[in-house]
This record gives C-alpha cells, structure tokens and sequence, in this order.
C-alpha cells in the first residue's frame, strides 16, 4: 500500500503519547470515539461483575425501593461503585485511558463520575436517547474537555445492545436530523475487557438489548478541573488516597474546592510544601511582616 501523501501536506503527529495509542488518540480527535482492546483481564471482569448485584441492592434499599429508582430512571444503575468496592478503582485508574485523558486535557485530569450500567434484556435504558455525557453542552471546542471510558465486562455486540455512536458530531453544536443518524450511526463492538473511550462531547445511545443476555459496564467519566465534580469525591473519601501520586489528583484532591479564603490559601500552602517535599528542596521561607 502507497501511504505517499501529496507534496506539502500535513499529517498529524502525537510525539507524547505511546506509539501503540497514537492511531486512538487521533481516532478519538477526529471520529470522536476508539477501542482500547484488552484492557482488564477477564478475572478482573468476573470479579467486578459478581459484585454489582449487591451495589445495586444496597443503593436500591438506601433510596427507599425500586420504586423509587425507576421514578428517578436509575434502575440498572450503581453510581460512585468504588466508593463501596474498590476493585471498581481499576477500570478508573486504566494507565493507558489516563495516558490518553492526559494528553487530551492536560497534566491535572479530573475524575468527574463513576457509574456501573446494567442493560437487562427486554428493559429500556434512560441512556437509549441520543445524548452527550454532558446535558447542558450544546457547544463544541478545539479539544475535548472531557472523556467517557466504557468498560465492558461483558463485551458489547449486537445481541446485548452495543451503543450507538453517531461520528464526527462533537464537532458540531446541533444535533443532525434523524434521517443523516440513522444513515451515519455505527455500533461500538467490543470483546470482554475492552474500554470504549469517546469524547464526552459526541452523541452516543445505549441500544435495546434482544437478550438473552445481560451486559454490563462500568462508566469513568474524566473532565478537566475547570468542570466541577458529579460528586463531592474528596470529602467522601475522607483522605484516603490523598497522598496517592495517581489516585489523589484523579479524585479530585487537589482541584476541590475549599470552603473559603482561609481555606484556599492553606491549601496553596501545603500544596507548595509537598512539591518542596517532593523535589527534596526546603520550602522557601515566608517574608516576614514589616516592623
């Protein structure tokens, strides 16, 4: 195959990223979305998939019934799940989808929400509309301001409902008409283990699910600090993982808003104290108050 270009033509380049991500990474700026393939290990799916049923039972009862998660279109739904379980921390803390997310939106990357999502056969999904991640965005940007990584303890594929993914449209504000989605929509097929990364911009839907059987998912949503968290992560978590070089600034910590002036300046105090600490350098001292 000729892969000549013609003379003077520019070809995009991503010298920062790792040579095996670069085709996703240039998948993702120009189609909106890539498969990240084999990114947890099918223990690691069996493990997370055993446990969902009790996060879903424990929320359920926390908020009164079933009844009620289906006024509120939260059946099939386990929201923040590492906060209960950690091994949900693995598919947040994905070394290659943060490699991607950091390249995208900078050093400091966000964890905005976590979710699982189970597409029961014969049971509409709240997610089956076409939708970007983020409900009041009905605007584009240069890059991405926020990434969505699906992984699919399941797989996805046709018979459980893989989701549709319309191409291209996070770069345009307005949804198209219903004739050029239907036409241009394709399916998101993945094996078990897969990560699904899209940019949290481009329209996407959860497709009904035929059966027979049930597909799960745990959603990551990564945004750059400019967009505040779903959930007060830092104060839930009390501390844990705050010293964590990985961890710590993924949930959050170093971004959350403190309660005030007071609390803030502090904050810029430690933070020029643990960089001090960090490089092995002794904090600079402050000058003292004219007499």
């Amino acid at each position: 195959m000729n892969d000549a270009l013609f003379p003077g033509a520019p070809q995009a380049a991503y010298p920062s990223v790792a040579a095996h991500l670069r085709l996703a990474v240039e998948s993702i700026e120009r189609d909106g979305w890539a498969i990240l393939p084999g990114q947890l290990s099918a223990k690691a799916c069996a493990a997370m998939r055993a446990a969902i049923p009790g996060l879903l039972a424990a929320e359920t009862a926390e908020i009164g019934g079933p009844e009620n998660m289906k006024r509120i279109g939260d059946e099939g739904v386990s929201r923040s799940p590492f906060l209960r379980d950690e091994r949900f921390v693995e598919p947040a803390a994905l070394p290659d989808v943060l490699a991607i997310a950091r390249h995208f939106l900078g050093a400091v990357v966000q964890l905005n929400l976590q979710r699982v999502v189970v597409n029961v056969p014969g049971l509409a999904h709240g997610a089956g509309v076409w939708h970007r991640d983020h409900s009041y965005q009905d605007f584009t940007t240069s890059r991405p301001v926020s990434l969505t990584a699906l992984a699919m303890l399941d797989g996805s594929r046709v018979e459980n409902g893989a989701p549709s993914l319309l191409p291209g449209s996070h770069r345009f504000e307005k949804f198209p008409t219903f004739d050029y989605a239907k036409a241009r929509a394709v399916r998101a097929l993945c094996a078990p283990g897969d990560v699904l990364l899209i940019d949290s911009a481009i329209f996407h839907r959860t497709e009904p699910n035929p059966g027979p059987d049930t597909r799960h998912a745990v959603v990551t949503i990564y945004t750059v600090p400019l967009i505040r968290q779903n959930v007060d992560y830092p104060r839930l978590l009390a501390g844990r993982w705050a010293d964590d070089p990985v961890l710590g600034p993924l949930m959050g910590y170093a971004t959350a808003m403190p309660a005030s002036d007071l609390d803030y300046r502090r904050a810029k105090l430690e933070r020029g104290r643990r960089v001090a600490r960090d490089r092995s350098v002794a904090p600079a001292p402050i000058p003292a108050k004219d007499a």
